[in-house]
């Protein structure tokens, strides 16, 4: 499962300074993963897939901030907190675009 949210993003291991300063503009993307789930793509240089579940249905707006927020905090990261809001304006907008709507 963490595979699928590390390589997703495009970096791993998940810690370091470098790896921080990606984290301050991604928190859309972190979200996003959370809520939707994600799986990686299957190469010939890495054939195996690793997917993670959606948690939309399961998590609240304040599970997933406190979930995005142990992420950008942890590992010597240091990005800037995730709110319930950002959660809230992020899950609308995903239920928008699945429906078929526009953002």
């Amino acid at each position: 499962m963490k595979h699928a949210l590390h390589w997703t993003i495009g970096r791993a291991p998940m810690r370091g300074a470098g790896y921080a300063a990606g984290l301050r503009g991604a928190c859309c993307a972190y979200v996003s993963i959370v809520l939707e789930g994600s799986q990686t793509p299957r190469t010939a240089r890495t054939p195996a897939q690793f997917t993670m579940p959606r948690f939309a249905w399961r998590l609240s707006d304040k599970d997933v901030a406190d979930v995005v927020n142990f992420i950008r905090s942890s590992w010597g990261n240091g990005a800037p907190p995730v709110s319930s809001a950002e959660v809230a304006k992020s899950r609308k907008s995903l239920q928008v675009r699945i429906a078929g709507g526009s953002n």
